[in-house]
C-alpha cells in the first residue's frame, strides 16, 4: 500500500507542478505582451518624435525631410499639424471627412481615442500639436483609469488571487489523485491476494473497469487450475498409497515362499540360487515401494516431522556400523571420524528421516561401486560453533551426468530437459537422492546441483532454523551435511 500511496503522491505533485509552471508562463507571456510588447514595438513613439523633428517651417512654409516622408508613407494613413487655435496649418493625405479645425475639447477627445474610426497619435510640436493616424482597423486603443489606492493594493490582490488559484489547483489535483487511489487500492489488494492464491472478484465499474475484468478472469482461471492440480495430486497420492498397500501382502508371500525354497536342502543349487534371487529382488521391490510412498508423502507435505533432540554423532556411528555389519565381507571400507565438539553436540530434527538421509548417501556409494570403494566420514563443528558439519567422501566411480541432469530438471520442474530425445522410461532412477533432497526441504532447506571440474557435485543446504547441507562429488565424491547444534 505504501507503493500505491507513493504513486498517487507523485501523480498529485506532478500535476500540481505542471499547472503552476503553465500558470506562471502564461502570466509572464501576458506581461510581456501588454507591457514589454507595448505601443513602441510598432514605432509609434519613435515615429512621432522623428516626424515632429523632421517637420520644419521656413518663411511660413512647412517642409518634411525624406526620412519623415518615408515614415509617413510606411506606417500612417494621414497626418496634420494643429496650431494653438485648433487650425490645421499643415496636412498630409488628409481625407475629406477630416475637418481642418478642432476645438480644445475635440482635440482632447480624439487624442486619446479615435478620429472618424482612425486610431490617432499626437505629439507636441514647436507650432502646436502633431497628429498622425494609422489606417482604420489596424490598432485597438484602450484607456485605463484606476484609483491610486487600488493600484497600491494591486500586488496584494494579485497575491491573494494567485493563492486562491493555487489552492483550487491543489484541491483539483488531490481530488483526482484520491479518485485514482480509490480505484487502484482494490486492484493492488487483489494482486496481493492472487499472490497468496486467494480468489478475488472486483466490481467491473469505474475508470479501471477493464483492468478489473482482466483480474477477475485471471483469478477464475488460476482457481480452476489450482483445483485441477489439487485433484490430480490427490488422485496421484491416493493411487500410490493404494498400490503400496495392495502390493504389500502378495510381495510378503513371494518373499516368504522364496525364503522357504532357498532353505530346502533337497533342492538343486540352481533352484535355490533362483529362489535367493527372487527374495533379493522382492526386497528391492519392497524398498522401491517404500521409497515411492515416502517421496509422495514428502512431496505433498503429508509426512509430519517428529522433531526430537538427539546426538547426530551417535546416529552417524550407528548407521555406519549397520552398513559395516551387513557388508563385512564386501570390498568396502567405512571410516568415521568425529571431533570432540561434534560428539557432544545436539540437534533438533526428525531422527528417523535424518538417519534415512545417512543410509541413502552411504548406500549410494556401496550400491553404485560393486567393485568396492573407500568411504570416509568426517564430522565436526563449524567455526561459528552453532552448526555441526558432516563430510562424506568416497573414491568411487562418480555420479553420471545424466543422473545430475534428471535431479536438476526435477528441482526446476523442467521435465522436458531430462529426455533429450530419449523415452521417459529410459531415464535413470534417482529416487534415493530425490528423497534426500525432499527430507532436507521438509526441514526448511533448499537443494543446489553443481558440476565441478574434478567431478559432478550436488549441494543441499538448509535454512538457519534447521540447516543441513549435502554436497556429493564422486571421483572425489563428497557429501557435506551441516545441521544446527545446541
Amino acid at each position: 500500500m505504501k507503493s500505491l500511496l507513493r504513486i498517487i503522491r507523485r501523480y498529485v505533485f506532478a500535476a500540481f507542478f505542471i499547472i503552476i509552471l503553465i500558470l506562471f508562463l502564461d502570466i509572464a507571456a501576458y506581461i510581456a505582451m501588454f507591457f514589454g510588447l507595448g505601443d513602441d514595438i510598432y514605432g509609434n513613439r519613435s515615429n512621432l518624435i522623428t516626424v515632429s523633428e523632421e517637420l520644419t517651417e521656413t518663411d511660413g512654409q512647412f517642409s518634411l525631410s525624406p526620412e519623415g516622408e518615408s515614415i509617413l508613407v510606411s506606417h500612417y494613413a494621414w497626418g496634420m499639424l494643429l496650431d494653438v487655435s485648433g487650425n490645421a496649418i499643415w496636412t498630409w493625405n488628409l481625407p475629406e471627412e477630416i475637418p481642418t479645425f478642432f476645438t480644445v475639447p475635440e482635440a482632447a477627445s480624439f487624442s486619446r481615442w479615435y478620429l472618424h474610426d482612425y486610431p490617432v497619435y499626437v505629439w507636441q510640436h514647436d507650432r502646436g500639436l502633431l497628429v498622425l493616424a494609422r489606417p482604420k482597423g489596424s490598432f485597438w486603443k484602450l484607456n485605463i483609469n484606476r484609483p491610486q489606492q487600488l493600484m497600491k493594493r494591486l500586488p496584494a490582490y494579485v497575491l491573494l488571487i494567485l493563492t486562491i488559484d493555487l489552492l483550487l489547483i491543489f484541491s483539483v489535483a488531490a481530488l483526482a489523485g484520491g479518485q485514482l487511489y480509490k480505484a487502484l487500492r482494490p486492484i493492488v489488494n487483489s494482486i496481493r491476494d492472487l499472490e497468496k492464491k486467494d480468489q478475488v472478484h472486483l466490481p467491473e465499474t469505474g475508470m479501471l473497469s477493464e483492468l478489473s475484468v482482466s483480474l477477475n478472469k485471471t483469478s477464475a482461471l488460476l482457481a480452476e487450475q489450482e483445483e485441477k492440480l489439487a485433484q490430480r495430486d490427490h488422485a496421484r497420492a491416493a493411487w500410490i498409497s493404494g498400490v503400496s498397500h495392495d502390493i504389500r501382502t502378495p510381495l510378503s508371500l513371494i518373499m516368504g515362499y522364496a525364503k522357504e525354497l532357498e532353505d530346502l536342502e533337497d533342492l538343486p543349487e540352481s533352484s535355490r540360487a533362483s529362489a535367493r534371487i527372487i527374495k533379493e529382488q522382492s526386497l528391492c521391490i519392497r524398498q522401491l515401494i517404500e521409497d515411492l510412498n515416502l517421496t509422495s508423502k514428502l512431496e505433498y507435505q503429508s509426512c509430519p516431522l517428529r522433531i526430537t533432540t538427539f546426538y547426530p554423532a551417535a546416529l552417524l556411528r550407528q548407521t555406519a556400523a549397520d552398513f559395516m555389519n551387513q557388508n563385512s565381507d564386501g570390498p568396502w571400507e567405512i571410516q568415521v571420524t568425529c571431533s570432540p565438539a561434534f560428539s557432544s553436540a545436539q540437534i533438533d530434527a526428525d531422527s528417523g528421516l535424518i538417519a534415512r538421509v545417512f543410509r541413502n548417501l552411504i548406500g549410494n556409494s556401496i550400491r553404485h561401486n560393486p567393485e568396492g570403494c573407500s568411504i570416509r566420514i568426517i564430522a565436526s563443528l563449524t567455526q561459528s560453533g552453532d552448526r555441526c558439519s558432516i563430510l562424506f567422501m568416497d573414491n568411487g566411480a562418480g555420479i553420471p551426468r545424466r543422473v545430475l541432469r534428471v535431479l536438476e530438471a526435477d528441482e526446476t520442474e523442467n521435465r522436458a530437459a531430462v529426455t533429450e530425445g530419449n523415452d521417459q522410461e529410459n531415464q535413470p532412477h534417482v529416487m534415493g537422492l530425490k528423497i534426500v533432497r525432499q527430507i532436507i526441504k521438509a526441514h526448511g532447506g533448499d537443494v543446489e546441483f553443481l558440476n565441478r571440474p574434478d567431478g559432478p557435485a550436488i549441494r543441499h543446504s538448509m535454512s538457519p532454523e534447521n540447516c543441513a547441507e549435502y554436497s556429493t562429488r564422486k571421483k572425489g565424491c563428497r557429501i557435506a551435511v551441516t545441521l544446527p547444534s545446541h
